[in-house]
């Protein structure tokens, strides 16, 4: 086994940048960003928020930055008790060229803000965008578990990238339900090792015999039909599926496309992806969620090496 993972390992998948920084100035045009109500949404539903209100803002994002369309850039905190705290974002690819206001500063309707540059490249924006995250992709952490008293061990993820969120969220390609995600991760229990699924969902729920279909590139795909009983309460469904060897090595040289989920007892599917990825504080793009993949597929195989472990061999 120790042969096995040092053969796929050698292989040095990495998630290195792939460009080189672009000229922001040539890419898009400079705008300046005021406050304005199309830009803004309650952060909690039902609390109403007035024109006339002065707000302070908390800054989520820094100067020279790159900003993913729609993400949360900053928190409008009221100064009228009872009124609605407002979530800021932009509907478009922009660098946060500068800040105008202060820390503490009271700022209202029509009020400048800050000034971005529009990111009008797609491809390049994110090639760019996955050089400014790099950092936080690498903070995947993946622990080795050993139980005092039978011995037996567990290798199991704490932190996906940035987020304390011990799965990987992949999203349905509905994106009028993109709230809606699937979890996902690789574990090992005592030398068996598995794919995780986490699902919130009252109709995916993970039960026994419901299906899931994982597609990668070059048509590498996994099939499995789950065989234990779901375990969790309302809207923290898990489960989990043992895998090959061989399973891991073709996730690992092989980059994730989506995968399918079907709920045997009521006949219906959903399909998850990278798409629709909002917010989600993992990644900010279909590329940057590929190579995360890949970084927790490395780990994983860096871990059974750093301990000189052995795994059951299965269906092989």
């Amino acid at each position: 086994m120790k042969r096995f993972f040092n053969r796929i390992f050698n292989l040095k998948q990495s998630i290195l940048p792939i460009t080189s920084e672009i000229d922001y100035s040539e890419n898009g045009k400079f705008k300046v960003i005021k406050f304005d109500r199309k830009y803004c949404k309650l952060l909690f539903e039902g609390q109403k928020a007035y024109s006339t209100e002065q707000y302070i803002v908390e800054m989520l994002v820094s100067e020279n930055e790159l900003i993913v369309a729609n993400k949360e850039i900053a928190i409008l905190r009221p100064q009228i008790h009872g009124t609605g705290i407002l979530k800021f974002f932009l509907p478009f690819d922009c660098k946060l060229e500068r800040i105008f206001i202060n820390e503490n500063e009271h700022v209202k309707e029509d009020n400048i803000l800050f000034a971005v540059t529009l990111m009008t490249t797609k491809t390049e924006f994110q090639q760019n965008l996955l050089q400014q995250n790099l950092k936080n992709l690498t903070k995947t952490e993946v622990n080795y578990i050993t139980d005092d008293f039978s011995n037996e061990y567990k290798i199991a993820f704490s932190k996906i990238g940035n987020s304390n969120f011990e799965y990987l969220k992949l999203y349905t390609e509905d994106d009028t339900h993109n709230i809606d995600y699937l979890g996902i991760i690789l574990s090992n229990y005592n030398g068996i090792l598995c794919l995780e699924f986490y699902s919130f969902s009252d109709t995916f729920t993970l039960a026994k015999g419901d299906e899931i279909n994982l597609l990668f590139e070059n048509d590498f795909k996994i099939n499995i039909v789950l065989s234990n009983g779901l375990n969790g309460q309302k809207y923290q469904y898990r489960n989990y599926a043992p895998i090959t060897t061989k399973d891991v090595k073709g996730i690992f040289e092989n980059s994730f496309l989506k995968l399918k989920l079907t709920c045997n007892r009521k006949k219906l599917y959903q399909v998850y992806s990278f798409e629709n990825f909002n917010n989600n504080g993992q990644y900010e793009s279909i590329l940057e969620g590929k190579l995360l993949f890949k970084e927790i597929v490395r780990k994983f195989i860096q871990i059974h090496l750093d301990k000189n472990l052995n795994t059951t061999e299965l269906n092989e």
